[in-house]
């Protein structure tokens, strides 16, 4: 139970990392502009939690094939994490879609018209989104081929790049800045965590115990 305490513990550490990063331009937005700008910002940064769901959903499921396939067919490993990445992809530039051509409808139909008036932030939240979906299958990969360490300081990075971004253009550019902030986050994770991704593919499998009988 230690043995696997310690194993999982980066795990444990970048999931709180994630969802720092996604609250830290909520303490700038309060801090810079007023609790009723959170107030927006919060409603419209919420609604990408519904692809978030869908994610969750396929990267659970296909994560133990991945880890399997990590040890014993690459070629398969390669084309199950391209397949999710697709997905991942498509439902990204749907949502960047639906924010670009109906963005204020909707706003207004979940929320009240008032929330329209910032469907300019609501695009570039769909767009961080999108770019976080894509970085959640490759998280999977990550997780399947147990690159757990390597998370931690990508993740890090990640809170950096937001909190540099939000300390610099939310005070001058408005609630749309905390948007930026969170592109900025996502671009890093996708870069950091395709290098990663692309190092380990040309490691040499590591059988451990589990996966040696393809169990």
């Amino acid at each position: 139970m230690r043995q696997l305490a310690w194993l999982s513990l980066p795990l444990g550490v970048v999931m709180v990392l994630v969802s720092l990063n996604t609250n830290i331009p909520r303490y700038f937005v309060e801090h810079y502009l007023g609790e009723a700008a959170l107030g927006y910002f919060a409603a419209l940064a919420y609604v990408m939690f519904a692809g978030y769901t869908v994610m969750g959903a396929l990267g659970q499921s296909a994560t133990p094939r991945l880890a399997r396939y990590y040890q014993s067919d690459r070629a398969a490993f390669k084309r199950l994490l391209a397949k999710m990445l697709l997905v991942a992809a498509a439902v990204g530039a749907a949502g960047i879609l639906v924010a670009v051509l109906w963005g204020r409808p909707l706003l207004t139909l979940l929320y009240r018209r008032d929330y329209a008036q910032h469907a300019d932030v609501f695009v570039w939240v769909m767009i961080a989104a999108a770019i976080n979906y894509v970085v959640s299958m490759l998280g999977c990969g990550m997780t399947a081929a147990r690159i757990f360490r390597a998370q931690v300081p990508l993740n890090v990075a990640c809170s950096l790049g937001i909190i540099l971004t939000c300390a610099l253009l939310i005070k001058s550019h408005g609630m749309i800045a905390g948007a930026y902030a969170l592109v900025v986050g996502a671009g890093i994770a996708l870069f950091g965590a395709t290098a990663i991704l692309m190092a380990a593919s040309r490691l040499a499998p590591q059988p451990v115990d589990g996966y040696r009988n393809g169990n």
